[in-house]
């Protein structure tokens, strides 16, 4: 017989051992005996449903799935963003560990997204958590690039001394209130702290470099510009160093189309803390410049940092 309604069945049933009732709570059939018919039914639903998908295919998206990125395309989180440090005008990959106090001039170079204009960024910067200076649009340099500001803000201290040892602190904030944040360390002797000499981009600093046709005795560029014929006899690059140790060298790597030309490295003793050097590449054995574009690399020696670079373009003789 079977049990009245409201009885326990054995603990078997429970287990699901030979019961007839497996599977009876689904759908909110609970108190049916057997539903069997039932099952049959979900799995013929289930059936009828993968033949369509397999028929009709893919359904449509939902509303508003079409701003949502393509599998593979990286996303907008996807792109490296926030501030790194260094004493010299072009970014490095990471903040260096140390920066060598004495240094007069850091950069804190930026990728800030959402951003519309560089006269928008406003900020400050601190030492050792004591506001210092604050930052205006005039501070930032740089491009937009898709909404994408890309440049530097120049962070400098009253001379004669140089930035001193502590914890420096940078902020920076969008127009529509995102803020960013990043640090760098100044210390005295970082390479006796490291056990290892700092590179050369820690001291010396180089800026204005500038690709031009000739330079005057002092070494400064004359008649600034770009764009340069196949049949110029050279191409200048002439640049500004400060923060030097007499007796340093940085070198001057020509590339081509963004690769380094092997036989026009050039190697420069700076004889000053400070002052201009300037190196120049140019008709070789009666030859022509090649058309195409070219950029200077200012490098740190040994360790190959880029400290600037300037780019130009070579076109044939119309």
């Amino acid at each position: 017989m079977s049990p009245e309604r409201g009885e326990e069945l054995p603990s078997e049933g429970r287990t699901g051992r030979g019961d007839p009732n497996l599977l009876a709570a689904v759908g909110g059939y609970q108190k049916r005996r057997r539903p069997g018919w039932y099952l049959a039914l979900v799995l013929l639903g289930f059936g009828l449903g993968a033949l369509l998908a397999l028929v009709v295919g893919r359904p449509p998206a939902p509303a508003g799935d079409e701003d949502l990125p393509a599998p593979g395309r990286p996303t907008p989180a996807a792109i490296r963003a926030g501030l790194v440090f260094a004493a010299s005008e072009t970014a490095p990959e990471r903040t260096p560990d140390m920066i060598a106090s004495g240094v007069k001039r850091v950069y804190c170079h930026f990728r800030l997204p959402g951003v519309e204009s560089l006269e928008s960024l406003s900020g400050h910067w601190s030492c050792d958590g004591e506001e210092q200076r604050k930052l205006g649009g005039s501070d930032f340099a740089g491009q937009i690039e898709g909404k994408l500001a890309v440049g530097y803000a120049v962070i400098e201290t009253q001379p004669p001394a140089g930035f001193q040892h502590g914890i420096y602190e940078v902020t920076i904030r969008t127009a529509d209130g995102v803020v960013r944040e990043g640090s760098f360390v100044v210390v005295d002797d970082p390479d006796k702290i490291l056990s290892k000499p700092v590179p050369e981009a820690v001291g010396v600093q180089v800026r204005q470099a500038t690709i031009c046709p000739a330079v005057d005795e002092q070494g400064k560029p004359q008649a600034a510009r770009a764009i340069f014929a196949t049949d110029d006899d050279k191409v200048y690059v002439a640049f500004r160093f400060s923060n030097a140790k007499p007796g340093s060298v940085v070198a001057v790597e020509w590339q081509f189309h963004e690769e380094a030309i092997p036989s026009a490295i050039h190697e420069i003793r700076l004889d000053s803390a400070e002052g201009w050097a300037h190196a120049w590449i140019g008709r070789d054995s009666g030859g022509l410049l090649v058309p195409g574009s070219y950029r200077a690399v200012v490098k740190s020696v040994p360790d190959g940092q880029p400290l600037a670079s300037a780019a130009f373009q070579v076109k044939a003789d119309q």
